[in-house]
């Protein structure tokens, strides 16, 4: 199987000016392209695969080069749809999304708290995840490099980028301003909220 880059659901300058054309071309056009190449080019001819999750689990055990790769195309085409093109109304959670932040978290604005605290404060580069447990419980992954909560028998939800080539082109080394901006103007908590009804209903 050959994987291509999937196609960005908005214009490279849609999501202006919280994330400029220039930082999402790179992001895209050649970070993003660059991971789903080096899949093609290490994928073993020999393992049946259809999709990016196959290509993870087969590789978890080795090689590394693969399995780092395989996720980090996963992590951007998922990431590409946790962001909307801005509007004068924050993006916001309803249906059990809603309930579970209520819930879990207390209010939207502790869950934002939370979320920005988590990501700003990971030691070097990864992603801040909103996620589920089999529990049916939400709670904040931040994690390392490439990792993912599928390996943590956890379900993705909503993901931020903390790698420095996500925000340094637009806010230099201020990674709390980056994250507050994309949680506020950015973060697309329709695809979260759909995301966990998918999820709930998997768990019946």
């Amino acid at each position: 199987m050959t994987f291509t880059l999937p196609p960005l659901p908005y214009d490279l300058d849609a999501l202006s000016p919280y994330m400029g054309s220039r930082a999402l071309d790179l992001h895209y056009n050649v970070l993003h392209r660059r991971y789903v190449e080096k899949v093609n080019q290490l994928l073993p001819p020999s393992w049946k695969v259809n999709d990016l999750f196959d290509v993870i689990a087969q590789a978890e055990k080795g090689p590394a080069e693969l399995f780092h790769a395989a996720l980090q195309a996963w992590n951007h085409e998922f990431f590409w749809q946790c962001m909307r093109p801005p509007t004068p109304a924050a993006s916001e959670a309803w249906g059990p999304l809603r309930v579970l932040i209520k819930r879990d978290f207390g209010s939207m604005a502790k869950l934002r708290e939370g979320f920005v605290h988590e990501g700003t404060h990971l030691f070097g580069s990864g992603w801040v995840w909103l996620c589920m447990t089999p529990k049916k419980k939400l709670v904040i992954e931040a994690l390392e490099d490439a990792s993912n909560p599928i390996l943590f028998d956890r379900y993705p939800l909503l993901v931020c980028d903390v790698w420095e080539h996500a925000y340094y082109p637009d806010y230099g080394p201020d990674r709390k301003h980056f994250l507050t901006t994309w949680f506020d103007k950015l973060a697309n908590f329709d695809f979260a909220a759909h995301n966990t009804r998918r999820v709930l209903q998997a768990l019946l």
